[in-house]
């Protein structure tokens, strides 16, 4: 995916790198600032390959990283993973919740669209792909081309680092995060998104029932 221009980043601070830093561990994500607190991502970055979930004081949220710099640091106070998320994709979620609020008089949330995803008209991409991890790489034209269930395929170019990132929609009320990036799928000879919508569970665990 094409570069964001550098003068474009201001405005998408809530998106940004997930980094996965312990004891011989050391791996990157994209993430996204959905509420003050919480943090939205694919279940695969805080998720070891034996399955293991990955301790919160490891987990850090830097908003708005551009060449070394960045808008906010926070670290995790706990990780939710998807109650499926072992299952495949469909449910390959995570929420991060912070130790502390965003400070939102300079990031502000992209929230979580309210209903069913709306994903047959083109939608964005923006995340920190491996290959060009100083800086946001971003695609505003990903048409859907196929749905499979639960999960859809955007036709995006995606790589590593990109996992977690957000899809975004143009809304009456601004950008809404529609979907979250778990995958990389070749579809007619091309590498495209397999994504997936965070649904009620991402609701439910933010403002959890009485």
């Amino acid at each position: 995916m094409p570069l964001l221009p550098e003068k474009d980043h201001a405005d998408w601070a809530a998106i940004g790198r997930l980094n996965i830093a312990g004891f011989r561990i050391r791996r990157a994500c994209t993430g996204t600032l959905i509420a003050p607190r919480w943090v939205l991502t694919a279940a695969h970055c805080v998720v070891e390959s034996d399955g293991v979930q990955e301790q919160p004081g490891n987990v850090h949220f830097v908003a708005g990283w551009l060449r070394g710099d960045f808008v906010w640091h926070g670290r995790a106070k706990s990780v939710h993973v998807h109650p499926d998320s072992a299952r495949g994709p469909a449910a390959d979620l995570a929420l991060i919740e912070l130790q502390g609020p965003a400070p939102t008089e300079i990031i502000e949330p992209i929230p979580i669209a309210m209903h069913a995803p709306h994903l047959d008209e083109a939608s964005a991409i923006i995340g920190y792909q491996s290959t060009r991890a100083a800086m946001l790489s971003a695609a505003f034209e990903c048409p859907l081309t196929q749905v499979l269930g639960a999960v859809r395929i955007l036709n995006c170019p995606v790589i590593p680092g990109l996992s977690g990132s957000p899809v975004l929609s143009q809304t009456a009320q601004g950008w809404r995060v529609q979907a979250v990036v778990s995958a990389r799928v070749e579809r007619d000879g091309r590498a495209q998104a397999l994504v997936v919508a965070p649904g009620v569970w991402a609701s439910e665990t933010i403002n959890p029932s009485p």
